[in-house]
């Protein structure tokens, strides 16, 4: 697949006027589950019951900074930003012949009094079906407290938002006008079936002065949502981040022979091509 990833580590990359990469699975190459019509890919912070985001379709508030920390078989993104006070860290990865993208997410108290009400929430406005049959709608569900999924009526490709998390989550969908608020989205929202967004929001509590916590969740497409059994945070330890650059635009892309990286937009990145052989399996969470 493709996946596109902006400066701000929102999905999709803008190429130029009007063309960009959301995700693109290989085997529908002219399907963009993301950038058809009105691309919308967005995570939102709260901190003491206030609230930003940051996407593709609303800017980079939190002054975020992305690298490629790309490695072997495994293409990877991390990105680095800040709430106030709240530090995060965001690293994202997926395997040569993957259809998932996976998240860890680590968030640091870095001030000397005790951050509340701390949330964090993602979401995404799935068009796969816009190219073939001009139409944003989708039927969208949420099969139980770690799933939601958006599938396509007519070629009946997929894409979902899965955790199961440690953290307190809740999956949503919320119609049109969509909700980025996580506070909103923590609390849930089915809106049905029809252009909305799909999301998963987390409630992490309180974080102490110097306090770190880390959550995960993936993305993923295909013809059915597969049964999970394990939990989705790796650590950090799987990747290698020494000498990496600076992204400020670019799209990690799995793409011709399902095997390539590729950052757009004269980057300066290298190109790597090659086959992946085995998916490192995730560890488990104790």
């Amino acid at each position: 697949m493709t996946v596109g990833v902006d400066w701000s580590g929102a999905l999709i990359h803008e190429s130029g006027p009007g063309s960009g990469t959301g995700i693109v699975p290989y085997w529908r190459p002219e399907v963009d589950y993301l950038w058809p019509s009105i691309p919308v890919q967005f995570y939102s912070i709260g901190v003491n019951s206030v609230w930003d985001k940051a996407g593709f379709a609303y800017g980079d508030p939190f002054n975020a900074t992305t690298v490629n920390t790309s490695a072997g078989n495994i293409l990877s993104a991390q990105t680095t930003g800040a709430f106030g006070d709240l530090s995060f860290t965001q690293i994202l990865w997926f395997g040569m012949d993957d259809t998932t993208i996976r998240y860890e997410i680590t968030f640091e108290n870095t001030g000397t009094t005790t951050l509340q009400n701390v949330v964090y929430a993602v979401g995404l406005d799935p068009d796969q079906e816009y190219n073939n049959y001009g139409t944003c709608n989708t039927l969208n569900s949420i099969p139980d407290g770690n799933t939601v999924v958006a599938t396509g009526a007519n070629l009946g490709d997929r894409i979902w938002i899965y955790s199961n998390d440690s953290i307190a989550h809740t999956p949503s969908v919320s119609a049109f006008e969509w909700i980025t608020d996580p506070y909103l989205l923590f609390i849930g929202l089915n809106d049905g079936d029809g252009d909305n967004t799909i999301n998963m929001a987390f409630n992490v509590g309180s974080l102490n002065p110097g306090q770190t916590v880390t959550f995960g969740y993936e993305i993923s497409i295909g013809m059915v949502p597969e049964p999970r059994g394990y939990a989705i945070i790796a650590g950090v330890g799987l990747f290698v981040f020494a000498g990496c650059r600076r992204v400020r635009k670019g799209c990690i892309q799995q793409g011709e022979g399902r095997g390539a990286l590729r950052h757009l937009r004269n980057t300066g990145l290298p190109v790597i091509n090659r086959r992946a052989r085995e998916m490192p399996q995730p560890r488990r969470l104790v």
